[in-house]
Protein backbone atom coordinates (compact mmCIF):
# COMPACT_ATOMS: atom_id res chain seq x y z
CA UNK A 1 0.00 0.00 0.00
CA UNK A 2 2.81 2.29 0.77
CA UNK A 3 4.60 2.05 -2.75
CA UNK A 4 1.18 2.83 -4.15
CA UNK A 5 0.70 5.84 -2.04
CA UNK A 6 4.42 7.26 -3.03
CA UNK A 7 3.95 6.31 -6.26
CA UNK A 8 0.57 8.37 -6.61
CA UNK A 9 1.96 11.10 -4.85
CA UNK A 10 5.01 11.71 -7.22
CA UNK A 11 2.69 11.57 -10.21
CA UNK A 12 1.01 14.76 -8.91
CA UNK A 13 2.82 17.54 -11.35
CA UNK A 14 4.49 20.02 -9.03
CA UNK A 15 3.79 22.97 -11.44
CA UNK A 16 0.34 23.12 -10.07
CA UNK A 17 1.57 24.09 -7.10
CA UNK A 18 2.72 27.46 -8.56
CA UNK A 19 0.77 29.27 -10.94
CA UNK A 20 1.80 30.45 -13.97
CA UNK A 21 1.06 33.71 -14.98
CA UNK A 22 -0.53 34.30 -18.63
CA UNK A 23 -1.97 37.46 -20.47
CA UNK A 24 -5.33 37.05 -21.91
CA UNK A 25 -7.79 39.68 -23.64
CA UNK A 26 -10.16 40.98 -22.15
CA UNK A 27 -11.56 43.26 -24.10
CA UNK A 28 -10.60 43.84 -27.92
CA UNK A 29 -12.39 46.71 -30.01
CA UNK A 30 -10.80 48.48 -33.41
CA UNK A 31 -8.95 51.25 -31.39
CA UNK A 32 -7.97 49.40 -28.47
CA UNK A 33 -8.42 46.97 -25.75
CA UNK A 34 -8.02 45.57 -22.39
CA UNK A 35 -5.33 42.62 -21.08
CA UNK A 36 -5.23 40.82 -17.85
CA UNK A 37 -1.90 39.58 -16.93
CA UNK A 38 -2.84 36.93 -14.40
CA UNK A 39 -0.32 36.81 -11.07
CA UNK A 40 2.21 33.48 -10.45
CA UNK A 41 5.56 32.93 -12.20
CA UNK A 42 6.58 34.08 -15.20
CA UNK A 43 4.95 37.93 -14.77
CA UNK A 44 7.55 39.19 -16.88
CA UNK A 45 6.96 36.63 -19.79
CA UNK A 46 3.51 36.88 -19.14
CA UNK A 47 3.82 40.83 -20.17
CA UNK A 48 6.06 40.42 -23.18
CA UNK A 49 3.11 38.25 -24.43
CA UNK A 50 0.37 41.14 -23.43
CA UNK A 51 3.46 43.98 -25.17
CA UNK A 52 3.37 41.59 -28.34
CA UNK A 53 -0.41 41.09 -28.80
CA UNK A 54 -1.08 44.99 -28.50
CA UNK A 55 1.62 45.36 -31.08
CA UNK A 56 -0.16 43.39 -33.24
CA UNK A 57 -3.08 44.63 -32.69
CA UNK A 58 -2.67 48.08 -32.96
CA UNK A 59 0.10 47.79 -35.78
CA UNK A 60 3.09 48.56 -33.44
CA UNK A 61 1.40 52.14 -32.96
CA UNK A 62 -0.27 52.41 -28.98
CA UNK A 63 -0.82 54.15 -25.79
CA UNK A 64 -1.32 51.98 -22.76
CA UNK A 65 -3.89 54.65 -21.29
CA UNK A 66 -4.42 52.58 -17.43
CA UNK A 67 -2.56 50.31 -15.51
CA UNK A 68 -4.15 48.45 -12.35
CA UNK A 69 -4.18 46.26 -9.92
CA UNK A 70 -7.01 43.60 -9.73
CA UNK A 71 -7.79 40.56 -7.69
CA UNK A 72 -8.30 37.75 -9.63
CA UNK A 73 -8.73 35.22 -7.60
CA UNK A 74 -7.88 33.60 -4.03
CA UNK A 75 -5.56 31.05 -2.80
CA UNK A 76 -6.20 28.80 0.29
CA UNK A 77 -4.12 26.50 1.99
CA UNK A 78 -4.47 23.83 4.52
CA UNK A 79 -2.40 23.37 7.67
CA UNK A 80 -2.18 19.96 9.66
CA UNK A 81 -5.75 18.67 11.23
CA UNK A 82 -5.32 17.33 14.54
CA UNK A 83 -8.64 16.31 15.99
CA UNK A 84 -9.43 15.40 19.90
CA UNK A 85 -12.74 13.88 20.14
CA UNK A 86 -15.34 16.22 19.00
CA UNK A 87 -12.66 18.78 18.96
CA UNK A 88 -10.69 19.36 15.69
CA UNK A 89 -7.70 22.12 15.38
CA UNK A 90 -5.72 22.98 12.05
CA UNK A 91 -4.59 25.71 10.02
CA UNK A 92 -6.28 27.45 7.01
CA UNK A 93 -4.99 30.29 5.25
CA UNK A 94 -6.29 32.05 2.64
CA UNK A 95 -5.04 35.48 0.84
CA UNK A 96 -6.43 37.17 -2.69
CA UNK A 97 -4.52 36.60 -5.65
CA UNK A 98 -3.51 39.77 -7.90
CA UNK A 99 -3.00 40.14 -11.51
CA UNK A 100 -2.24 43.54 -14.16
CA UNK A 101 -5.27 45.10 -16.05
CA UNK A 102 -3.60 46.88 -19.19
CA UNK A 103 -6.32 49.20 -21.18
CA UNK A 104 -4.66 50.80 -24.19
CA UNK A 105 -5.71 52.40 -27.28
CA UNK A 106 -4.50 52.33 -30.88
CA UNK A 107 -2.83 56.07 -31.81
CA UNK A 108 -0.05 57.37 -31.49
CA UNK A 109 1.24 58.29 -27.87
CA UNK A 110 0.09 61.45 -26.01
CA UNK A 111 2.29 60.09 -23.52
CA UNK A 112 4.57 56.98 -23.24
CA UNK A 113 4.76 57.10 -19.25
CA UNK A 114 2.39 54.05 -19.29
CA UNK A 115 4.15 52.66 -22.05
CA UNK A 116 7.72 52.31 -20.37
CA UNK A 117 6.42 50.81 -16.96
CA UNK A 118 5.20 48.20 -18.95
CA UNK A 119 8.22 47.57 -20.95
CA UNK A 120 9.92 47.77 -17.61
CA UNK A 121 7.68 45.22 -16.25
CA UNK A 122 7.71 42.94 -19.11
CA UNK A 123 11.86 42.83 -19.05
CA UNK A 124 12.38 42.69 -15.27
CA UNK A 125 13.60 39.01 -15.91
CA UNK A 126 16.10 40.58 -18.73
CA UNK A 127 17.78 43.40 -16.99
CA UNK A 128 21.50 42.70 -16.72
CA UNK A 129 21.49 39.18 -18.73
CA UNK A 130 24.25 39.11 -20.96
CA UNK A 131 24.06 39.57 -24.62
CA UNK A 132 25.59 39.42 -28.00
CA UNK A 133 22.94 41.92 -29.99
CA UNK A 134 19.92 43.42 -29.67
CA UNK A 135 17.44 39.81 -30.25
CA UNK A 136 18.82 38.71 -26.89
CA UNK A 137 17.09 41.26 -24.80
CA UNK A 138 13.12 41.27 -26.16
CA UNK A 139 12.30 44.68 -25.69
CA UNK A 140 15.76 46.15 -24.08
CA UNK A 141 18.74 47.02 -26.18
CA UNK A 142 21.73 45.23 -25.81
CA UNK A 143 24.28 48.17 -24.35
CA UNK A 144 28.26 47.33 -24.29
CA UNK A 145 30.60 48.77 -22.52
CA UNK A 146 32.90 49.65 -25.27
CA UNK A 147 31.45 49.79 -28.93
CA UNK A 148 34.07 47.32 -29.89
CA UNK A 149 33.05 44.64 -26.83
CA UNK A 150 31.78 41.47 -28.34
CA UNK A 151 29.09 41.21 -25.64
CA UNK A 152 27.27 43.51 -23.46
CA UNK A 153 23.94 43.61 -21.38
CA UNK A 154 20.58 44.11 -21.43
CA UNK A 155 19.17 47.51 -20.34
CA UNK A 156 16.28 49.82 -20.58
CA UNK A 157 16.50 52.42 -23.60
CA UNK A 158 18.20 55.24 -22.36
CA UNK A 159 19.98 54.13 -19.07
Amino acid sequence: MKRLLSAALLAVPLSGCIPTSTARQVRKTSDGGTLLVGGGAGVPQAMRQAVSSIEQHCRGVYEVVEISQVQTGQTTSTGVAYSFGPVSMGTYGSSPVYGTMITYLCRNPQSTVLNESVVEMASADLVGRKCASDSDCGPLLCSRAAPAAETGVCSLPGR
